[in-house]
């Protein structure tokens, strides 16, 4: 769970506040897992690491954070059920929600034996009590909570998977988060299963366990509440359950009568409920539209052109407003999963999907930003070099090049993005490791220069004036994402970062410098900087100066020193 790095409001309100109550509850399932795990090794070993599991969770601040999350995060799910005005959905969100509203029900009697029965009358949770309440006492007790646990963990890795791949992507996390999610539950519901068992046939526990753990007896009556605050409980949610999904259908009776229309450019006419938005409209009626961010607002490719309104429109909400301020949008330029108009409308979509092309979705390798380090560099002098030799000549230049190229980038941990005639773009850094890429960027660019005067010197003739290499590197903010067409498609990276870095490229050109780094790679890569040179310069394209360091030779030698020669 991410912290909020800017205040929030409304919306990022809610969904930080119910990224973190999912978290909080993940680790309370997380932790009770692990210790049904260890009834796998004894009873009386699960017994002793009981209260390292479950004690956080049973003081007064544990419990406050607990319950408050489960209240917030069942209360949030209502909300989103009553909130969505269509449950048209990708397979994996549809079960994450009918899991995430049968949570509630299944926990009901869990909460109020755990919860009430604790602090009110001073019931001891121990695993003997427990497993003879589930496996000799009430069975169908015992089937309700392994089926819980199912239920719970499965919704809680299906939220924790999308939040990882948003912000993470899918490498490097995915194979072994697969893993644990399989492997947990079932350690836990193995140990459940094995001791239960052997307690309800041969009731060997009894023999086995401390006497450091007794049992508080439980009087009839006490049991008659927590029965009947159990039974209020699930009964009282399921009654607020009907009661959402009845005001959704009241809502959509009522809302029909006073929709809108929606008119496409292309001639397509579709009517919408009152508060749904033009994405979701469009997507109930089967009219493609890009949406690369699943709908959240953090992208533009569902943006639409306001032809004619018959009423005003709403004024663009938080998110959409800083999404419009970023690409510069005209005044009629609005994002579909946004707008929600109150009447009839005309537009246009901006970008029109091609039938049978690449539809890029949030549910196929989703963009993500990241912070990378971004590499520019090609052959000064190339252009004449090609004019003057034979194109076989040409051609083993530029793969002698490459392979300069790709062996300093891969050395410092970078990876080639692309090569683009005599040039190529190299990616840098992890997701927390920003310096280090900075730091290897700088010495691949520096390899690379002196691969390419040595290059030089081995195919100069009659005296051509030498090849040399030049560099630009900056780091900063990138979408990560798969771009092309079907079928030749690849990872690479866009942004203002890129954008910068390839200016930088052409500054050095300009400079007639080896190499020109923006003062955030030079501060970030933890290398001396000390008296090379240094100025701001206008970019093309950014109405802010950029602070550039001038890496020349002898600046090459102090940052990356040249091992001797040996005889």
């Amino acid at each position: 769970m991410p912290p909020p790095s800017a205040p929030l409001s409304g919306r990022r309100a809610m969904d930080w506040l119910r990224s973190a109550s999912g978290t909080v509850i993940l680790c309370f399932v997380t932790m009770h897992l692990l210790n049904h795990a260890m009834l796998l090794v004894s009873i009386d070993r699960a017994e002793a690491l009981r209260p390292l599991f479950t004690g956080p969770w049973q003081t007064l601040p544990g419990e406050v954070l607990l319950y408050g999350s489960l209240i917030f995060h069942a209360g949030h799910a209502l909300f989103t059920l009553y909130a969505r005005r269509t449950l048209t959905m990708p397979p994996w969100e549809m079960v994450q929600l009918i899991f995430g509203l049968l949570i509630p029900y299944l926990l009901a009697d869990h909460i109020v034996s755990a919860g009430i029965g604790r602090m009110a009358y001073g019931w001891e949770t121990t695993y003997r009590g427990v497993l003879h309440s589930m496996w000799v006492d009430a069975p169908p007790l015992g089937l309700q909570q392994a089926v819980a646990v199912i239920v719970v963990w499965t919704h809680g890795c299906i939220g924790a998977a999308k939040a990882l791949r948003h912000r993470f992507g899918t490498r490097g996390w995915m194979l072994p988060a697969l893993v644990v999610a399989g492997v947990l539950p079932t350690l836990a519901l193995a140990g459940f299963v094995v001791v239960g068992r052997g307690l309800a046939i041969y009731g060997f526990l009894f023999n086995t366990v401390s006497s450091a753990t007794p049992m508080v007896l439980r009087s009839t009556h006490h049991e008659q509440v927590v029965s009947t605050l159990s039974a209020y409980l699930r009964n009282g949610y399921v009654l607020v359950l009907v009661g959402v999904l009845m005001a959704r259908q009241l809502r959509s009776v009522l809302q029909h009568a006073r929709g809108f229309e929606i008119r496409y450019d292309t001639g397509a006419l579709v009517h919408a409920l009152a508060g749904t938005s033009v994405l979701e409209a469009s997507r109930m009626n089967g009219i493609a539209q890009y949406s690369v961010c699943g709908g959240s607002g953090r992208c533009s490719t569902c943006r639409v052109r306001v032809l004619e309104s018959d009423t005003m429109l709403p004024p663009p909400n938080e998110i959409e407003a800083a999404t419009l301020r970023r690409i510069g949008a005209d005044g009629d330029i609005r994002l579909a999963c946004q707008l929600r108009p109150r009447g009839n409308l005309q537009i246009e979509r901006v970008l029109v999907p091609a039938t049978g092309g690449l539809q890029p979705t949030a549910e196929d390798t989703p963009p993500v930003e990241r912070q990378r380090v971004v590499l520019f560099c090609d052959i000064r002098g190339f252009t004449t070099y090609s004019e003057r030799h034979l194109p076989y000549d040409v051609v083993f230049l530029l793969n002698r090049y490459f392979e300069a190229v790709g062996s300093a980038v891969e050395a410092e941990g970078g990876r080639i993005d692309k090569f683009i005639g005599d040039g190529a773009m190299a990616i840098f850094a992890t997701d927390d490791n920003l310096e280090a890429g900075c730091s290897g960027a700088i010495r691949a660019a520096i390899a690379i220069r002196r691969a390419v005067d040595e290059l030089s010197r081995d195919i100069a003739q009659n005296g051509e004036a030498p090849l040399t290499a030049v560099a630009g590197i900056h780091a900063g903010p990138v979408i990560v994402g798969r771009m092309g067409i079907p079928g030749a498609t690849a990872v690479t990276v866009v942004g203002d970062t890129v954008n910068v870095a390839s200016r930088l490229e052409t500054v050095a050109k300009q400079e007639n410098m080896p190499i020109v780094v923006s003062a955030e790679v030079a501060d970030r890569s933890g290398l001396d900087f000390g008296g090379i040179v240094n100025h701001e310069i206008a970019i093309r394209g950014r109405s802010s100066m950029l602070r550039v360091y001038l890496i020349d030779e002898a600046a090459t030698q102090r940052l990356a020193p040249e091992p001797a020669a040996t005889l």
